[in-house]
């Protein structure tokens, strides 16, 4: 089987994710090469549209990738690293997903292979806002 699923996530491509559910494919399905799930994918892409569609067909949003990152995981790297690529200055990292996770069951607590837990990620990267965020909600 090849990873179309996984490029259709990437690219928020629904129609094609829908079928390929038609056809069998698991909403928690991980990805071959990479041993993502479709919504650590999701996450990592900013495809929102998607992350929605997958947790509304069931997909589990503490599924851990081959390195134990969870979408909670990726979603907090993804805004403190996307702040920093895009030139963005600290406290300016987006929460809304972070928050939509945690609002649909996500653990905040739970750890990746390398027992770190998304707090520890924010803690990693010194984004204060993050920490904060997750720390208190």
């Amino acid at each position: 089987m090849n990873d179309s699923i996984c490029r259709a996530v990437a690219t928020g491509n629904i129609e094609y994710i829908k079928f390929s559910f038609l056809r069998g494919i698991s909403v928690d399905y991980k990805c071959i090469k990479s041993g993502h799930s479709l919504l650590n994918i999701a996450i990592e892409n900013e495809q929102l549209e998607v992350v929605r569609f997958l947790l509304q067909n069931g997909a589990n949003i503490n599924l851990k990738s081959i390195e134990g990152w969870t979408p909670l995981h990726v979603a907090v790297d993804v805004s403190i690293d996307g702040t920093i690529q895009s030139g963005g200055n600290p406290g300016e990292e987006p929460t809304e997903v972070l928050k939509y996770l945690l609002d649909n069951g996500a653990d905040k607590n739970i750890m990746a292979c390398n027992g770190k837990t998304p707090t520890d990620i924010a803690r990693d990267y010194n984004s204060q806002k993050i920490i904060n965020f997750l720390e208190n909600y």
